[in-house]
């Protein structure tokens, strides 16, 4: 399959069970982790919608989130919350991958498994694309 040119696959699974789609790799999805440290989805969470990444912030309340910077969608998902469910879904393939992870590494696990992470308005929208 091709998407903004590329070809690629990847394992795509949501409440819908689990398909094969197309996968860009992180760097192709706007940047590097390292340009938002201290959010550990950075380039993997993007909108359902037009597969653009949601933009890490901050709220003036000092909370972690990411913004949807395309107009698909409204405001922007919690940064602990969705954070937390990658977490949780990667425990239940293999709670070695992540037991003895600090937080501030999590990203590095993240891109070495997902492909993306896709969301809609909600965390309950989170379909997780992993690398095959």
């Amino acid at each position: 399959m091709r998407r903004n040119g590329l070809l690629y696959a990847a394992l795509v699974e949501s409440g819908r069970g689990l398909t094969v789609q197309a996968a860009a790799s992180t760097q192709q999805l706007g940047g590097t982790a390292s340009s938002a440290p201290g959010f550990s989805l950075a380039s993997l969470l993007v909108c359902e919608g037009c597969d653009q990444p949601l933009q890490p912030s901050h709220t003036t309340g000092g909370q972690r989130v990411y913004v949807f910077l395309c107009g698909c969608h409204r405001g922007e998902v919690s940064g602990d919350v969705v954070e937390r469910l990658a977490r949780d879904r990667v425990e239940v393939e293999s709670y070695a991958l992540v037991a003895d992870v600090p937080p501030d590494r999590l990203g590095q696990v993240f891109r070495g498994l997902f492909a993306q992470v896709r969301t809609g308005s909600s965390t309950d929208d989170l379909a997780f694309v992993w690398r095959l």
